[in-house]
């Protein structure tokens, strides 16, 4: 019995242990947020290999507008914005169509005897996993967001939840891979998908708990630590295998999201699924290892944590034939052309009443 209870208190100490980190974090952020988002953009930017904060540019959402371009860097972070822009406005879009559906689905759901009022009935809602995960969603989108451009021989994209409504993108990246605004479109709408999806709190929590039961397991050693050093190896190869087959779903579920968020942006989705094939390539020539010696790092280090197979590269082939311009032809990509026809065929019932009656 004592045994089992030294047992049972080690994932609770654990796990109190990543609580009290958190907090700790939360109650610096609320002493000075301004010195913390510093902090945190600090190691953000030393993990794509910079540490010189002149060659970081930043654009808040709308400032294109009035932004006139003086350098090549100029011109390219408007790019970057000018197409965030579009894929977070999708996104947006799509997240608030969710949670209205998911809403709705879940009040069809009540038994028809149940009468809750109003405040009662969004409180069970908001309980409710479903409509958690949209709502949730939904606040990691809100507010105005910037555009994050990286001089960096290090290619990366990503967006980050501790350092929420930032697009970060590096000027490798789009030197290597990313050729036109489709391919932009898309490798940004990957990546909102992450955050969308709840894809990072989803790996810290299956990262916890691994590490939780990694020690639990070793804390059971009978041979007081001769089975140890097997039983680590063991482990941490289970950790491997189990994490690359989350990063595999994860990945196939913002490929899906992301290009259906392009092509609602009106992208060219099947064009812009060239940029997977050019990583793909890249990493087939350098087998994987590091090309750029310069940066002392791997040139595949996107690639590293976005596998790109030619079974990737024709799934989203596949689905471009399906998430394209044409599908949105009438909702978000309406052409001025098709807006104009659609008012004149408003109009037409009434210039034809017009004529019958001057005949």
């Amino acid at each position: 019995a004592v045994k089992i209870i030294k047992y049972l208190r080690i994932p609770t100490l654990i796990l109190s242990v990543y609580s009290f980190g958190y907090r700790q974090g939360v109650i610096d952020y609320s002493r000075d947020p301004s010195l913390m988002e510093e902090e945190m953009l600090s190691s953000v930017l030393a993990d794509v290999g910079c540490h010189d904060r002149s060659k970081v540019r930043i654009m808040r959402s709308g400032d294109w507008k009035k932004k006139i371009a003086t350098s090549n860097e100029d011109a390219l972070l408007c790019r970057v914005a000018i197409v965030g822009e579009k894929i977070i406005k999708m996104g947006k879009k799509f997240v608030d169509e969710e949670l209205n559906k998911t809403i709705n689905e879940k009040v069809a759901q009540l038994p028809a005897g149940e009468v809750l009022d109003e405040e009662d009935t969004l409180e069970k809602l908001y309980k409710d996993e479903d409509v958690e995960q949209w709502a949730l969603a939904q606040q990691r989108l809100a507010g105005k967001w910037s555009f994050i451009l990286i001089d960096s021989p290090v290619p990366n994209a990503f967006v980050s939840e501790i350092l929420p409504q930032r697009i970060f993108i590096t000027t490798s990246m789009i030197d290597y891979f990313i050729e036109n605004d489709d391919e932009m479109g898309l490798v940004l709408g990957h990546e909102l998908s992450h955050l969308i999806l709840g894809h990072t709190t989803e790996r810290n929590t299956f990262e916890t708990s691994m590490i939780t039961l990694e020690v639990l397991l070793l804390s059971i050693d009978p041979t007081e630590g001769m089975l140890s050093l097997g039983f680590m190896s063991l482990l941490a190869t289970i950790r491997k295998v189990l994490v690359a087959s989350q990063s595999r779903h994860n990945e196939q579920a913002a490929d899906e999201l992301g290009i259906k968020l392009a092509a609602m942006a009106c992208f060219d989705t099947k064009a812009a699924s060239n940029v997977f094939s050019k990583m793909h390539m890249a990493d087939t020539e350098s087998g994987g290892t590091a090309v750029s010696q310069k940066a002392g790092k791997s040139l595949m280090s996107f690639v590293d944590t976005h596998p790109p197979s030619e079974e990737r590269y024709a799934h989203l082939l596949r689905a471009s034939e399906v998430e394209n311009t044409k599908k949105y032809e009438d909702t978000t990509c309406a052409s001025i052309k098709k807006k104009f026809m659609d008012l004149l065929k408003a109009q037409r019932p009434n210039d034809d009443q017009g004529a019958r009656s001057l005949e």
